[in-house]
């Protein structure tokens, strides 16, 4: 699910009708394990990211935001595919003139020498990267949540490490051999500048290379950027939370919110920060 809604625009200042602009972005997955012998684990596939503006709420609109963890790393095993990053989302609950923005989170990756399913990367905002089999050469990457994300990279026979997981503006890429193969890279993320200053969120986790055992590094927590796979029985590793940001005119900004969000202003807009659960009066 992405964005739907229904608004009421009252023209009021100081408390309801005014533009909200928002970024929403999910938690990035986990990258996949390989077993005791060899096999390197697919990229964690970025979490979903989403980034528009409300139309005008109505004054005492509360918004409730959640904002998804990473996705869990993972250790020695062929049932070892990454964990997905969780749902980011903006909503009224209250039902009456309504909002719901969902970004989804990332896909795990495949895990390595885990057989045609656990293989496989998991699906989500973006998708998992393939995790390599023994003399495969197949398309088992994740898919993408159209307009949030794109698909996981698959593996070839060529190399025994892992495809890429995908990310918000490029797809994983598939692993490619040498003496010691390297894995897919990481699809690429997308900057915005919500905050006054242009940062990429949502980056597709590497996939697992080939060699001795190899650990994966974690997703940048914040970001929303999936963990990279490991090789053989070394730890993956873990995405990458999502975050939540709300922007509107300081003149406009109520002051009235929950869950301990970061407020800071840039030029003459206030930002609201949420690295948790929280909410927003309009």
């Amino acid at each position: 699910m992405g964005v739907r809604g229904r608004f009421l625009s009252l023209g009021a200042a100081g408390g309801g009708g005014y533009d909200i602009q928002y970024l929403c972005v999910a938690g990035g997955a986990g990258g996949g394990s390989g077993t005791s012998g060899s096999g390197g684990g697919g990229g964690g596939g970025a979490g979903g990211m989403l980034e528009s503006t409300l139309a005008p709420l109505p004054a005492g609109t509360v918004l409730t935001i959640t904002v998804g963890g990473g996705g869990s790393k993972k250790y020695c095993g062929s049932g070892n595919r990454g964990g997905n990053g969780g749902n980011s989302k903006i909503e009224d609950l209250a039902g009456g003139d309504w909002v719901t923005v969902t970004s989804i989170g990332g896909g795990g990756g495949g895990a390595g020498d885990g057989g045609s399913s656990v293989g496989s990367g998991n699906s989500g905002g973006s998708g998992g990267g393939g995790g390599y089999r023994y003399y495969a050469s197949v398309n088992n990457y994740g898919s993408g949540t159209s307009g949030q994300g794109n698909r996981g990279g698959g593996v070839s026979s060529v190399s025994a490490s892992g495809g890429g997981g995908g990310g918000r503006n490029g797809v994983g890429g598939v692993n490619y051999g040498s003496s010691v193969g390297v894995g897919g890279a990481g699809g690429a993320g997308r900057s915005n500048s919500i905050t006054g200053s242009g940062v990429t969120y949502a980056s597709g986790g590497q996939g697992g290379r080939s060699g001795s055992s190899y650990t994966g590094s974690n997703g940048s927590a914040g970001l929303g950027n999936g963990g990279e796979g490991s090789y053989a029985c070394a730890t993956s590793g873990s995405g990458g939370a999502g975050r939540v940001f709300l922007r509107m005119p300081t003149a406009n900004y109520s002051g009235t919110t929950t869950g301990s969000p970061g407020v800071f202003t840039s030029g003459t807009d206030t930002i609201i920060e949420f690295t948790g659960s929280g909410s927003y009066t309009a």
